[in-house]
C-alpha cells in the first residue's frame, strides 16, 4: 500500500504543480494523507483511548479520521468541533486545522461542511 500511496501522492502533487486550484487533486492528496494517518491504527484501541482521554488531541483527531473512513462524517465533525471548544493554545489550533482539513476533503458543496464550519466558528468565537 505504501507504494500506491506514494504514487498517488506524486500524481496529485504533479497535477497541483500545474493547476494549484485543482479541487480533485487537492481532495485526492488529502485522502492520501488520511490513509497514511490511519493505516496502522487499531480502531478499537484508538476509540478506547479517545474515550479515556477526551482532551488528547492526537487521540481525538485519529478517531475523527477513523470516523470519516467509516462514513461517520457528522460524528467526525462533532468530535473535532467539541475538541476545539474545550481546547486552548496549540492544542486548539491543531484541532482547528484537523477540522479544516476534514472540511477540505469533503468539499464546500457538502451541507455537513457548511454546518460544521458554522459550528467551528461558534466554537472559536
Amino acid at each position: 500500500m505504501r507504494d500506491d500511496l506514494d504514487a498517488a501522492e506524486s500524481a496529485y502533487r504533479a497535477v497541483l504543480d500545474q493547476r494549484p486550484s485543482d479541487v480533485e487533486a487537492s481532495t485526492g492528496l488529502a485522502r492520501v494523507s488520511l490513509l497514511r494517518r490511519t493505516r496502522d491504527a487499531d480502531p478499537a484501541a484508538a476509540r478506547r483511548l479517545a474515550d479515556q482521554q477526551p482532551d488528547d488531541v492526537d487521540a481525538q483527531c485519529l478517531v475523527a479520521d477513523l470516523d470519516l473512513l467509516d462514513g461517520l462524517v457528522d460524528e467526525a465533525i462533532d468530535r473535532l468541533v467539541a475538541l476545539v471548544s474545550r481546547s486552548a493554545g496549540d492544542d486548539r489550533e491543531r484541532a482547528r486545522q484537523s477540522a479544516l482539513a476534514l472540511f477540505d476533503m469533503l468539499g464546500n458543496e457538502d451541507e455537513r461542511v457548511r454546518r460544521g464550519r458554522t459550528a467551528l466558528a461558534n466554537a472559536l468565537f
